[in-house]
């Protein structure tokens, strides 16, 4: 075999070893958002932690919504009590992307849960005012998408838990329950719409 030959061989094997890793990566977040849709981070986060050794830079997009691997693992020791871990994950999130909603939502209630208020309350604020932004954003400027939260229960919760955090006394388990529910229903919400735009052009 030839030089040239084996420079073709040799292009032609890392394209397809680098294929099929990016096909194992995509198959590992799938079936891990579909143990999160059933609510089971439990069973999510091995695919999860897979898929981020596998490439640590991975992103999820769909429905004009991004949300990076670590995210995932960090939403799913979360979920799971393991708050240390967790903090690390989503604060791993935010320095691969600083606008990962959900990493921030996840980070100011894990800080919460860990007993750091103030640093918590922050993130969990900043987190809930820009995700109702991001709807905002989705319903005026892309007007065939107008069934993005369209009974506008996202953004009412958005509005309640918002309330709740600068009233003289906050109902800190009111809040932990209100975000962790919106948490859950966006990633819900991303999915719904991911259906629906394959349903429009499928």
């Amino acid at each position: 075999m030839s030089k040239r030959q084996w420079r073709g061989w040799f292009m032609d094997m890392a394209i397809f070893f680098g294929c099929d890793s990016a096909f194992q990566v995509g198959t590992a977040v799938q079936s891990g958002r579909q143990a999160l849709l059933r609510k089971d981070p439990a069973q999510a986060l091995p695919h999860f932690e897979h898929a981020a050794r596998k490439d640590p830079d991975y992103i999820y997009r769909s429905a004009h919504f991004s949300e990076g691997i670590w995210t995932y693992v960090g939403r799913c020791q979360y979920a799971t009590g393991n708050f240390s871990l967790a903090q690390q994950s989503l604060e791993l999130a935010l320095t691969k992307d600083q606008d990962d909603l959900l990493a921030r939502l996840y980070l100011g209630l894990t800080l919460l849960r860990s007993g750091n208020e103030s640093r918590g309350k922050t993130e969990l604020q900043n987190a809930l005012q820009n995700l109702h932004v991001w709807i905002e954003y989705i319903l005026t400027s892309r007007s065939a998408e107008a069934y993005c939260d369209p009974t506008q229960q996202i953004r009412s919760e958005i509005k309640k838990t918002l309330a709740l955090m600068t009233a003289s006394n906050d109902d800190r388990t009111q809040i932990l329950t209100n975000a962790e529910w919106l948490g859950a229903e966006v990633e819900e919400e991303i999915e719904r719409v991911r259906r629906e735009e394959s349903q429009r052009t499928g």
